[in-house]
């Protein structure tokens, strides 16, 4: 069932009132010239019912349908298409008005358009969502007007649709969508070749030489071969990699284009991709002062969708952070020694001394990176010039927190955790590098 039009003044009804109202005024001169301000009117109303009439019956005959992609990048521009169907024999000029999400940029959308005959108009116009999550087009409001346009008429057409905003490594740019194999040279550059060297996984057979340890000598092996033969190994490939991502309050503060919480999504799915790519097994959690979300360590080419859909529309909460009960659960649900990657970020030596405790317990039995995040604003509000005591208090204070979250980061580096000190922006190439290096290393 289709919404009824609702109507509406048009912008010549009220000249061609006040126009008939102005001519009606002549009989205070005449009096024989009564009858032409009734007709006028009578003419005027009758008019306006004509163009209600025919400005219904020309919504009556219209479809519109909306265009636009499913899934989209963070703060990425995209193009809405909306055709127009007009199946009434008529030249009019329409309007429409989207609804856009709020998030959207125009947040409104008007563009008018003129209508010769039957056709199909095609009209566009582009939109940019900076806020992750699923948001909904209402549904598009047409507007026409009558021959003589005296009245109007609107009326919504079309369906609702959703369009998903993911974070921007979970979406190619336009460079690599045009080019089937740019993302996977993408993220071969972050790559390095396979480790050999004192590791415990089997790798292959090799010719005993002098100086090989004789404690891998495969005995069976030689005695097939009549020749002396070692057993190779490498490091293991496939780890055990938990990304453990901070959605509380301090994640909310913008930065850039984003806030931390967006750059920190950014930085777990790439690292994710990343892990994966190499063979490594990768899980996630998502805490703020309890466990919102859990995904065990797991592996393969379709392991990496569980992690966007996770990740995509979390928001912060502005709870405090409670590490304590992440850790636990990590603890609980995860005993193998893996690398544990916490992106999130600290502001004082109070709240770390309850932190730190955590971090080291789990220090013992795992890998531990601590990728703290910044707050630009806080360097930002220290550089500006003081102009009043009003200045002056907001550099005290940003000082002050500045010198207590440094505090707080080198506890945690006194203490053994692999400290990563990062602008929220720039994160994803240092923990890339970081990750290559540990592993690397042959730490796990």
């Amino acid at each position: 069932m289709s919404d009824a039009p609702a109507t509406r003044l048009g912008p010549r009804l009220i000249y061609a009132a006040l126009a008939a109202t102005a001519l009606s005024l002549a009989a205070l001169w005449s009096p024989a010239l009564w009858w032409i301000g009734p007709v006028l009117m009578a003419g005027v109303g009758g008019a306006a019912w004509v163009d209600r009439s025919r400005a219904r019956q020309i919504l009556a005959g219209m479809e519109v349908r909306r265009e636009a992609p499913e899934r989209v990048g963070r703060g990425r521009e995209f193009v809405v298409t909306l055709k127009i169907w007009s199946a009434v024999e008529a030249r009019f000029v329409g309007a429409i008005r989207e609804e856009c999400p709020n998030a959207a940029r125009p947040r409104l959308r008007e563009q008018t358009f003129r209508v010769n005959g039957r056709q199909v108009l095609t009209l566009e116009y582009p939109v940019t969502i900076g806020d992750r999550g699923l948001h909904e087009f209402g549904r598009t409001w047409v507007r026409a007007t009558g021959p003589w346009s005296l009245m109007e008429a609107q009326v919504p057409l079309g369906d609702a649709s959703t369009v998903r905003v993911l974070p921007l490594t979970a979406v190619p740019s336009d460079e690599l969508r045009e080019d089937p194999l740019g993302e996977e040279r993408f993220l071969e550059q972050h790559l390095s070749s396979r480790i050999r060297g004192d590791g415990n996984e089997f790798e292959s057979l090799a010719e005993y030489r002098p100086g090989a340890d004789v404690r891998r000598v495969d005995w069976r092996a030689s005695a097939r071969h009549r020749s002396p033969v070692v057993r190779r190994y490498q490091q293991e490939r496939h780890r055990d990699v938990m990304i453990l991502v901070d959605c509380g309050r301090l994640m909310g503060a913008r930065h850039a284009t984003g806030s931390k919480l967006d750059w920190a999504v950014d930085a777990a799915l790439l690292l994710s991709r990343v892990a994966l790519k190499r063979g490594d097994r990768c899980g996630l959690a998502v805490f703020d002062d309890a466990v919102l979300g859990y995904l065990p360590p797991r592996a393969g080419k379709n392991a990496h969708r569980p992690f966007v859909d996770a990740l995509y529309d979390r928001q912060p909460r502005w709870r405090e952070t409670n590490f304590a009960s992440a850790f636990v659960a990590l603890q609980t649900r995860q005993p193998k020694r893996s690398l544990v990657v916490v992106l999130s970020d600290l502001v004082d030596a109070d709240t770390t001394a309850r932190y730190r405790s955590a971090l080291v317990r789990l220090r013992r039995r795992h890998r531990v990176v601590f990728v703290a995040m910044r707050t630009p604003l806080l360097g930002e509000i220290v550089g500006m010039p003081m102009h009043d005591t009003h200045d002056l208090a907001r550099k005290v204070v940003s000082l002050n927190l500045l010198r207590e979250r440094e505090a707080a980061l080198h506890a945690l580096s006194k203490a053994g955790i692999d400290v990563l000190d990062v602008e929220p922006s720039r994160s994803l190439v240092p923990l890339i590098n970081r990750y290559l290096e540990i592993r690397k290393s042959g730490e796990l």
